[in-house]
């Protein structure tokens, strides 16, 4: 851009067309999505059950 050659592709007809504030508000260029993993197989146990059952004893006989 600076030396003069125009290059090809979004981001170069964006700032052309609206400058570097153009830029700015455009699309994310990625999106990021989040999920938790399941269990492993072999561990033979569900840490969330764990809990769970650790808050209900807690609950329920005052002890954990």
């Amino acid at each position: 851009m600076l030396a003069g050659a125009s290059p090809d592709g979004e981001a170069a007809r964006r700032l052309e067309r609206f400058g570097l504030g153009g830029l700015a508000t455009g699309r994310p260029a990625w999106e990021v999505v989040v999920s938790q993993a399941p269990e492993p197989r072999w561990t033979g146990n569900d840490a969330r059950l764990a809990s769970l059952k650790s808050a209900y004893r807690f609950v329920i006989g005052g002890s954990s």
